[in-house]
């Protein structure tokens, strides 16, 4: 029963009425939570309000639900680079570098009918060369060669000239046709030596190519000889493989071999092979170049010759291969492995006492890491693990690292430090060999929360750098639409450096110094780069560092250890640098996990966009700063810079001002008269132990000083008597109690 107070001067107590003497004395109960400090104290700004404080994150990403006792540096996405405490800037610039498809004519037109066997200039055969013969006049140039193909975007266009070329012989000059004629490249050439020519920009409609030389002699009657043309588009097929060697890097497209040119620019066209290129490796002081199961492979020399091999058992058809101990081990596609001992050489059969017990196209790749003696042998990446080769039994070993069957196990493997590195889906395991056994730890993408939908994909090649391990992850083997990305891994966590296009397909990536020191990986049918640094690798400390254009964090969700009570959140604070009209930090948030993807429902609170924003700067929460009082928050920071590639706006602390709300309770003072005569049907000694019984009760009781029926004004409370009043002795229990009801 609700119990009603009607008359002044009076309080219910444990449904007992009593009369006061004055008034009642009411105030709200101190439930200040004590100040915390989450992060670098170094940073804290409060007396009252707790601080959140990030400045060091080098723990990585991937933690969308944070724990602040474990993941005081980490986050949930981050493509800001995170590597140095107190310094996150935007990630490197990278630079796009067109993929090109190569393919030779099919056809020519000879309008003077000046040219010999036209049709060698576009045979695949470099022996072999269509000739301009004697007819080239004194001081003058010779006649065109036209040479067709289907319509085609036209990107570059490759040519070798003869050396049997006359030395009076000096320039060449080439067009290109798309309803007229215009100009590629007019001037001096070198024989043997397959020179590229890239337009300024990519021509579409393109149906022919024509070529002329001239003649520099006074004397008529010189010759010039055109071993082979070939013309680029856009490529259709992404990166097979690539390796450096010989102080270039190579890269197998399709069934052509290309190389950076020694500019760092452009693709230059080498050598049409027989069929699609699978894999590279290097051996007996040669490139070697696997082209699948139904065909040899090849070896570039140095001076980048190519030769078939010609082994009379067809045991040089190989899908993947690897350089070891002297020897050039391949494998089909089904894991049959052969090996030679040099370029081309007959080739013995390396596993006669048990192949690779998996199925045909579940081998991925391999590599060579050191067995449990710290030697290094031949491991196999597969679908389903990994498996070490024993040449002394010639037999495949089942590591502790079994994976069940997946589609994409093992497509990405690196060795790094001192561990071996292999990919299934998103996940990665570590394989680390000992003198007892070997130690598994999964290290991957899909670790913690793993990534947002909106980036998932699976991991399709591990690259090995310097101070990190690269990891091409393809949204196009995801569920959905997400976007690929490259992302680094430290010895402490992951981060994003680059996305890509929506679902774009990747490859392969390679760290190269050759003809710089950069990383290059495909996305989506075309190659990008990054610079790479040798000394110093902190950005802000590379005058030259160039960054890329945007850059996003998103923290984990902060709840202060809870979501059972809400927190007042007052202010943030940003420690800033580099702050200027067009390199800009936007401050936002978002609260209670109520959103849609990773791109919507921010609030913006403010974008750091001119100089007297850097350093430290305040931004309020609620209409007049009033606060707002969500269960959780998730800050985001947007980064972005104007048109200079090497300026980049600098954060190096950001603290979030909040107390956590405890509801408000309240406490009231009384004193309790009890007269001789009793009250409200109570006699005095039934007054004086019934106060004692609610003061000595272990619940709470009941206590109300207004009349409310509803009970809106009933409170349950602890009774106490801080001090007692005055009493009367013997036989009259009248006096006054002084008594402290509070409200838990």
């Amino acid at each position: 029963m609700v119990e009603q107070v009607k008359d002044p001067y009076q309080i219910s107590l444990n449904a007992y009425k009593y009369p006061i003497r004055g008034q009642l004395t009411e105030t709200p109960g101190a439930r200040f939570p004590p100040k915390t400090v989450i992060g670098d104290y170094d940073y804290a700004n409060e007396q009252l309000l707790s601080n959140w404080i990030l400045a060091d994150q080098r723990g990585g990403m991937l933690v969308e639900e944070m724990d602040e006792s474990a993941h005081l540096d980490r986050c949930w996405w981050t493509t800001v680079d995170l590597r140095y405490p107190r310094s996150w800037t935007l990630p490197p610039l990278a630079t796009k570098m067109e993929i090109p498809d190569w393919a030779s004519p099919t056809g020519h037109t000879d309008p003077d009918a000046k040219w010999s066997n036209p049709e060698r200039a576009y045979d695949a055969d470099d022996s072999t060369a269509a000739a301009s013969i004697g007819n080239i006049p004194a001081v003058s140039w010779g006649s065109y060669l036209q040479l067709s193909f289907t319509s085609l975007s036209l990107m570059s266009v490759a040519f070798l000239v003869d050396d049997t070329t006359d030395s009076n012989i000096t320039e060449i000059d080439i067009d290109y046709y798309d309803g007229s004629w215009h100009d590629i490249y007019e001037g001096t050439f070198t024989e043997e030596v397959r020179t590229t020519k890239v337009l300024p920009a990519i021509v579409a409609s393109v149906t022919e190519v024509r070529v002329r030389f001239y003649n520099a002699h006074a004397a008529d009657a010189k010759s010039a000889y055109l071993a082979d043309v070939h013309v680029s588009k856009p490529d259709s097929k992404g990166i097979a493989a690539c390796k450096e060697f010989n102080s270039e890097t190579y890269f197998g497209i399709g069934s052509c071999v290309s190389k950076i040119d020694s500019g760092g620019t452009y693709l230059q066209f080498l050598q049409e092979l027989d069929a699609t290129i699978t894999d590279m490796d290097i051996a007996f002081g040669a490139l070697q170049i696997a082209i699948g199961d139904a065909d040899e492979y090849y070896s570039m020399s140095t001076a980048e010759a190519f030769t078939a091999s010609t082994d009379v058992n067809n045991k040089d058809q190989w899908t993947h291969m690897i350089y070891w101990d002297g020897k050039l081990f391949g494998c089909d596609s089904a894991g049959a492995m052969d090996y030679c001992t040099a370029s081309g050489g007959a080739t013995t059969e390396a596993d006669t006492n048990g192949a690779l017990p998996v199925d045909d196209n579940d081998l991925q790749g391999l590599d060579t890491y050191r067995d449990a003696d710290g030697t290094d042998i031949i491991y196999a990446r597969t679908k389903k693990g990994i498996f070490a080769y024993d040449f002394a039994t010639t037999k495949w070993w089942r590591t502790e690292l079994s994976l069940p069957n997946h589609p994409n196990g093992g497509k990405g493997g690196c060795v790094w430090r001192d561990a071996y590195y292999i990919s299934s889906g998103s996940h990665i395991d570590s394989y680390q060999t000992g003198q007892s056994r070997a130690t598994i730890a999964s290290v991957g993408l899909d670790e913690d929360d793993g990534l947002p939908t909106e980036y998932s994909g699976e991991i399709v090649d591990l690259i090995a750098g310097d101070k990190e391990i690269y990891a091409l992850v393809d949204a196009s083997l995801a569920t959905g639409t997400s976007t690929s990305g490259v992302y680094t891994r430290t010895g402490r966590g992951w981060q994003c450096i680059w996305t890509g296009s929506s679902e774009g397909a990747m490859n392969h990536g390679i760290v190269t110094t050759s003809p710089s020191y950069r990383f290059y990986w495909d996305e989506n049918k075309e190659l990008y780069y990054i610079p790479l640094y040798r000394g110093n690798q902190k950005p802000k400390k590379i005058a030259t560092y160039t960054y890329g254009a945007a850059g996003v964090w998103i923290s984990g969700w902060f709840n202060a250890g809870t979501d059972a009570f809400a927190k007042l959140v007052t202010l943030l604070t940003s420690f800033t640098k580099s702050i200027t009209n067009t390199e800009t930090i936007a401050l936002k948030y978002r609260t209670d996990r109520t959103y849609t993807n990773i791109a919507t429902d921010w609030t913006t609170l403010d974008t750091l966009n001119t100089t007297g924003e850097a350093g430290q700067n305040e931004e309020t929460f609620g209409t007049l700063g009033i606060g707002v009082a969500p269960y959780a928050i998730q800050l985001r920071l947007d980064f972005a810079r104007g048109s200079t590639t090497t300026l980049s706006p600098e954060l190096q602390g950001l603290v979030l001002s909040y107390m956590r709300l405890l509801g408000t309770t309240w406490a009231w003072t009384a004193q309790v008269v009890i007269s001789k005569d009793g009250y409200d049907g109570q006699k005095a000694k039934a007054m004086w132990e019934n106060i004692r019984t609610a003061i000595e009760t272990e619940t709470l009781v009941e206590f109300t000083f207004r009349n409310e029926s509803d009970g809106t004004e009933t409170h349950y409370c602890k009774v106490t008597s801080p001090s007692f009043g005055r009493l009367q002795t013997g036989e009259d229990y009248s006096g006054v109690y002084n008594i402290a009801i509070v409200e838990p």
